[in-house]
């Protein structure tokens, strides 16, 4: 089989495979990809002023692949292997196709492995045919394929080395496998070609808060949150990480700021009552606790927080008014 023009090499030819993989209904293993909301969830503790607070952040997890190369040890796999290689890639067509159109039609009609071979056909047909990588990349990231998502975005970056978007997608796949070196390297690639992306700056703030640099993420969340006022994530996460400094009064600032609004996330309030909370103002973190159990049944650890509070305060009046015998 002829697959000189596919000018990426091994990559291209890898990323046509495992498109060709999906569709004989192979699978890999991994967890679910990144979320992309970019966001970081408080959990429930106590929080005491005269103890060390009790913090973990919950970030969407992708469980690292496991890919083993193995060799070709006999005629019949070899053969299999062209098998799989001429369901995506060798097609002829007496017209121009646009796959990318059809790979969109196909995902939005709820198809996603036919719209990743489709894809597939478009970089064999074209190798700097960046809209499909990025398409590729981002279904498959999407559809829990996170080293299809890691090699698709990859070759957008290589056709486009100034996609500022291609580096914010690989560092995203870097955060979820717990990869900071790496995230790192590609976010500080993504603000070298553009430091005003604001989602850009949001990111880095993460892989600070990852490595327990408090001050390094604050300075990232707050640049963040100037250059996009509006979004209630990043000032969520610059409130969480102030959470984290045990600055409260400033976490207040930040958090109550991010609840402003309709359609409020439940652990955004529940940030806001931990806050409260560490701040000393008892009542409003019961008041908050409260809201997010009217408003979010399902979320418990508001339902948690609400009963533990009750009792601290039930506690601290009996303290203080006890009962004469």
């Amino acid at each position: 089989m002829n697959i000189s023009i596919i000018k990426n090499g091994k990559i291209g030819l890898s990323i046509a495979l495992s498109a060709a993989l999906i569709f004989v209904g192979c699978e890999w293993s991994g967890g679910s990809p990144d979320g992309g909301r970019d966001v970081i969830e408080f959990h429930s503790s106590a929080i005491k002023n005269d103890a060390k607070l009790n913090t973990s952040v919950e970030p969407l997890i992708v469980e690292p692949d496991v890919e083993v190369e193995n060799e070709l040890v006999s005629i019949k796999a070899e053969s299999r292997s062209e098998q799989l290689l001429d369901i995506a890639l060798s097609h002829m067509d007496d017209d121009l196709v646009d796959h990318v159109k059809i790979a969109y039609e196909l995902s939005a009609a709820g198809d996603p492995a036919a719209a990743m071979i489709e894809l597939g056909k478009a970089l064999f047909d074209d190798a700097n045919n960046y809209q499909a990588a990025m398409q590729l990349g981002q279904i498959a990231k999407k559809n829990s394929k996170p080293n299809l998502a890691e090699k698709a975005f990859m070759v957008a970056s290589q056709i486009d080395p100034e996609s500022v978007e291609a580096w914010l997608q690989l560092t995203r796949l870097s955060l979820a496998n717990k990869d900071f070196d790496l995230a790192e390297e590609r976010i500080q690639r993504a603000l070298s070609e553009d430091p005003k992306v604001a989602s850009a700056h949001n990111l880095l703030g993460r892989i600070w808060l990852s490595r327990s640099h408090w001050e390094k993420s604050i300075r990232s969340f707050k640049k963040a949150t100037i250059l996009a006022p509006e979004n209630r994530f990043y000032r969520n996460n610059l409130g969480f990480a102030y959470l984290l400094k045990k600055n409260f009064n400033q976490a207040v600032i930040q958090l109550e700021l991010a609840v402003a609004g309709e359609n409020t996330p439940a652990y955004m309030i529940n940030n806001l009552g931990l806050a409260y909370e560490g701040a000393g103002r008892l009542q409003d973190a019961i008041a908050t606790f409260g809201q997010v159990t009217e408003q979010h049944p399902r979320y418990l650890k508001a339902q948690i927080n609400l009963e533990r509070l009750i009792v601290l305060a039930q506690n601290s009046q009996d303290e203080e008014n006890p009962d004469s015998l």
